[in-house]
């Protein structure tokens, strides 16, 4: 009698599990749905603590802490990659510690990321520019002014690039007409007027602006114009996404 109780009762477990279980299971449509909201809680949570630390790396920029920024930059975009914030301020700072290679590296991510924007193209021609690289640099010039045709800077360094390597230069000569209907800043109206005389006048220097940072005033207006365009798109892109 014993034997048959406790045999009913295991039947009766056995018979009952599959209905026990059924309210615990989910349809392959509800699995994906909970996997999605899943996924995008995670993503959202990551994207917060990116923006969290890019605005740590700010405020140890504002109080002169380099090494701190850096680190907080690099967290930011090993927490999310897609922040192109974090990578044009990692590019900033890369490039005014003359670390060119990280600081091309990181301005890439961020044109990829936005494709639509100049700055990251702008910031790109900037090192490769500095660098050396002038055609190369020529080739994000143009393709920021593409997006942006008006951007007076791009104009600028764009005819640089065309005149340092001698290419281009009926092109250069019309960048330059426009950008001297609208230059106010002295050294460059001044870089110019040379480089409007040069073009025009055989045997004439026709790249005496320089090339890399510190080489006469148009490298040391290369160095300036990155870095306040490098910061200012940061916190551009940090306010429409």
């Amino acid at each position: 009698m014993r034997h048959a109780i406790i045999a009913n009762i295991l039947y009766t477990l056995v018979a009952l599990a599959p209905l026990t279980a059924l309210p615990a299971c989910q349809n392959p449509r509800d699995q994906a749905l909970t996997s999605v909201q899943s996924q995008l809680a995670t993503r959202n949570a990551a994207r917060q603590r990116s923006m969290d630390l890019l605005h740590k790396a700010q405020q140890a920029g504002e109080a002169s802490q380099p090494q701190q920024a850096r680190q907080c930059l690099r967290q930011a975009v090993q927490e999310d990659d897609r922040n192109a914030s974090a990578w044009m301020a990692l590019g900033a700072l890369e490039y005014q510690q003359d670390n060119y290679y990280q600081a091309a590296e990181a301005f890439h991510r961020a044109a990829r990321l936005e494709p639509t924007r100049h700055e990251p193209h702008f910031n790109l021609g900037i090192v490769l520019e500095s660098a050396g690289l002038y055609p190369k640099a020529a080739g994000e010039y143009e393709t920021a002014l593409k997006l942006t045709p008006d951007q007076l800077e791009t104009m600028e360094h764009l005819a640089r690039c065309y005149i340092k390597t001698h290419t281009n230069l009926p092109k250069a000569q019309r960048l330059l007409d426009q950008a001297a209907s609208r230059e106010i800043r002295p050294q460059w109206v001044r870089w110019i007027q040379q480089q409007q005389k040069a073009q025009r006048g055989p045997g004439s220097d026709a790249d005496g602006a320089g090339g890399g940072k510190g080489e006469g005033h148009g490298g040391d207006l290369s160095t300036q114009s990155s870095n306040t365009t490098a910061k200012q798109s940061a916190c551009e892109m940090e306010k429409e996404r």
